[in-house]
């Protein structure tokens, strides 16, 4: 009886053990599922973070490269015509481009919505784009030119909003605003220097300041026609299309303009003395092709695919932080506390903004 008693206690005993350590392998499992699955959110953290941080670091190579571009531009429509600079430039970079793409071997038909994307963005951000900027830089500073680029971030916002239905945080709305203050700053720069704030005019005879105040008043404004397109051509960049490589897109798009640009191009070379090219020039124009042209390009095609429109806008804002520097460092040119003050709004609408979190389009 009593090893009945033992035995049947010890079988309940052990029973209870088995069920005890089923339950507790149950617990373990839910636990490692648990661990496994915040590891898996972890990693998707992690990769959503890493991707987060390319497209910040492409971005920022690419519009600091686009910021030199209006020193280069600076330098080269003191030498060459407007149109066959900008077509000069493009070709040098088609010279790198076209064997690269060719060695990659990256074939594919295009459908007609990519084609016609392309062609815009090579109508908007770069002919026309490049046109109204080097004829804006015959009549402005390069650091007047580079700091009216700060109106970009606030039109591609706004385009990316109306057209792509991205709905902006409203830090990033506040950081929008601050970077665009650069507007303000530099169309009252003028005036301060008219006034001998020491600036250009200083010093000159009343009709001749008057003068100059108002080509730079039409040279602000031509790059602002020009700022018109980099926004169009931002805000095609997230338009549906075949998938390609940045380099493939860079490419394309530079052919297109390449070929748009070609008639007006020839039409000025027919009147120009390429004997008298300075070897100034010549480099500017290679600058212009590997920098500008291509590496600028192929990072901002692959920056922009891994963030909204609105988040590369502010991005944008690099643009007259580099081309204001270059322009004091390499040309020289004089800088008004206005300047100081619009490259601190644009570096405060840059942290604005790559702090916001994305809000969804609405559907």
């Amino acid at each position: 009886m009593e090893s009945c008693e033992n035995r049947a206690f010890g079988t309940v005993v052990d029973t209870h053990c088995l069920k005890t350590t089923a339950e507790a392998r149950d617990v373990d499992s839910e636990r490692s599922a648990q661990k496994a699955g915040t590891g898996g959110t972890d990693a998707t953290h992690d990769a959503s973070r890493s991707k987060q941080g390319l497209a910040w670091v492409c971005l920022t190579l690419a519009m600091s490269i686009a910021g030199s571009a209006v020193v280069a531009g600076k330098l080269l429509v003191g030498s060459l015509p407007v149109c066959l600079a900008a077509e000069l430039g493009l070709g040098a970079g088609l010279v790198i481009m076209l064997p690269m793409l060719w060695l990659r071997g990256e074939r594919g038909a295009l459908d007609r919505r990519t084609h016609a994307t392309l062609a815009l963005q090579a109508l908007f951000g770069i002919a026309l784009y490049r046109v109204f900027t080097f004829e804006g830089l015959r009549f402005t500073s390069a650091a007047s030119a580079g700091l009216m680029s700060s109106a970009a971030p606030a039109v591609i916002g706004l385009l990316a909003w109306v057209m792509l239905q991205e709905r902006p945080p409203l830090r990033r709305i506040c950081g929008i605003a601050c970077v665009s203050l650069g507007l303000v700053a530099i169309n009252v720069s003028p005036f301060l220097a008219e006034h001998g704030a020491a600036g250009q005019t200083a010093g000159l005879p009343a009709g001749l300041a008057q003068d100059h105040l108002w080509r730079s008043l039409l040279g602000n404004g031509l790059v602002l026609a020009a700022v018109l397109g980099e926004a169009a051509f931002s805000v095609l960049s997230k338009a549906h299309c075949c998938a390609m490589s940045p380099l493939r897109r860079t490419t394309a798009v530079s052919l297109y303009a390449f070929i748009m640009l070609l008639p007006v191009a020839l039409f000025d070379s027919w009147h120009y003395d390429f004997a008298g090219i300075t070897g100034m020039a010549l480099g500017c124009i290679v600058y212009y092709g590997a920098a500008v042209s291509y590496l600028s390009y192929v990072l901002w095609f692959k920056g922009i695919a891994l963030v909204p429109a609105s988040a590369a806008a502010a991005f944008t804002g690099l643009v007259p932080l580099s081309g204001v520097a270059l322009s004091w460092l390499v040309l020289g040119e004089h800088l008004l506390w206005t300047h100081l003050a619009g490259l601190a709004c644009v570096m405060a609408g840059i942290w604005l903004s790559c702090g916001a979190r994305v809000v969804p389009a609405r559907k």
